[in-house]
């Protein structure tokens, strides 16, 4: 073997070997889901059961957590795209007086860190007395992704051309 030849395979060698070892916790993880009796090293099961799966889905705990995560994600996609629509619409199409400033705002927004904004929030959610409560969840999703869905629904809209909208409106649609 040439030393090129080499050269040319030394980084597909180095390559496999991070995706196996990456590959192999996946494989454990499905291995080990349709194991009665998994432990914490890979192994082909015996039996293939779902009784792992039954008994995670038939847990009321389970459920419920289940419910509460749905609801406040559907809830917060919801808020976040009509707010985010609603921002975005005006400050793509229509020119603005202070519409830089507002827009590099945002853009700062998007990079602070949830970190620097929790004291605030956690004062002003005992202010409103929304501690503890599925709603102040879901608002503090929304109003912590709304930054980011404010500029990439901007963004789309700079590439909607204003002759299709336009067009739209004389259709009647």
């Amino acid at each position: 073997m040439t030393k090129s030849t080499l050269e040319k395979f030394i980084p597909y060698i180095v390559l496999s070997f991070i995706g196996i070892v990456f590959f192999l916790p996946l494989l454990w993880i499905l291995f080990a889901s349709f194991d009665p009796h998994a432990t914490v090293s890979l192994r082909i099961p015996r039996t293939i059961s779902v009784e792992n799966f039954t008994s995670v889905l038939t847990d009321k705990t389970n459920q419920r957590s289940l419910l509460i995560g749905v609801f406040l994600s559907l809830g917060q996609s919801f808020i976040t795209v009509v707010a985010a629509t609603l921002a975005a619409y005006p400050l793509s199409r229509y020119q603005l007086k202070y519409k830089k400033p507002f827009l590099l705002t945002i853009l700062f927004m998007t990079s602070l860190p949830i970190t620097a904004v929790m004291v605030p929030v956690y004062q002003l959610f005992m202010f409103l007395n929304l501690h503890d409560s599925l709603l102040g969840t879901m608002l503090f999703l929304a109003s912590s992704s709304l930054p980011y869905a404010i500029w990439m629904t901007k963004n789309f809209m700079d590439a909607v051309p204003l002759e299709l909208e336009e067009s739209a409106w004389i259709d009647g649609v």
